[in-house]
């Protein structure tokens, strides 16, 4: 794991994130996947879905992908067999690419921190990869994704572990719970990227009955 992070993925990468999301993202989305891919065995997506899969074993089921970017969960889940997925994303060049996919049922342009175009309860289920961090969604938006959820429904989030612990998710996760928000089914390790040093946290709950 000798490589250091580079480029658009360093510009979001540590303490001191800066970016706005929706151009940062605009300007990324056409090189996304490669370089993630193929520059730093990138992996979130397919551990996330693995995870989704366990809990959620129906497919007819219809999905929220939260900060969908370029599809790539979206694909994993498809080829699953998940076939009514919808993507929110809060750049219009992600969806873009997103669209190419051909396995989305509906795309929409959104901040879901800043609005509610999502009826509470609308999906069964409700999965996010890399969304949540420093110049992307806070601790708090954990609360908008389990709204989108039906009571019961499975939510999934996957995230880089820095600002899981810089920000201290964990409170806001008990809290939660406290006040019958989401039950916490696990939480989990994963180093996310083969090419390099990078910890994710894998939380797998489902909105409170």
């Amino acid at each position: 794991m000798a490589k250091q992070a580079q480029g658009r993925l360093a510009q979001v990468t540590g303490k001191d994130v800066t970016i706005d999301p929706a151009d940062h993202y605009d300007g990324w989305a056409q090189s996304y996947d490669h370089d993630l891919l193929n520059e730093y065995g990138y992996s979130a997506h397919k551990i996330a879905v693995k995870a989704f899969a366990e809990c959620v074993s129906d497919k007819t089921k219809t999905i929220i992908d939260v900060g969908c970017g370029t599809g790539l969960v979206a694909l994993e889940l498809n080829a699953l067999g998940y076939k009514t997925i919808d993507g929110v994303d809060v750049s219009q060049g992600m969806l873009t690419e997103a669209d190419k996919t051909e396995v989305y049922r509906k795309l929409i342009l959104q901040d879901v921190e800043k609005s509610s175009a999502i009826p509470d309860g609308a999906y069964d289920a409700v999965i996010c990869v890399g969304s949540f961090g420093v110049g992307h969604l806070p601790p708090s938006a954990m609360a908008d994704l389990v709204r989108m959820a039906i009571p019961g429904g499975a939510v999934v989030i996957f995230m880089n572990a820095e600002p899981y612990v810089d920000e201290n998710y964990a409170r806001y996760i008990t809290e939660m719970e406290q006040n019958n928000i989401w039950l916490v089914d696990r939480i989990e390790d994963h180093n996310y990227m083969s090419a390099l040093e990078r910890p994710g946290k894998l939380i797998i709950a489902h909105h409170a009955t």
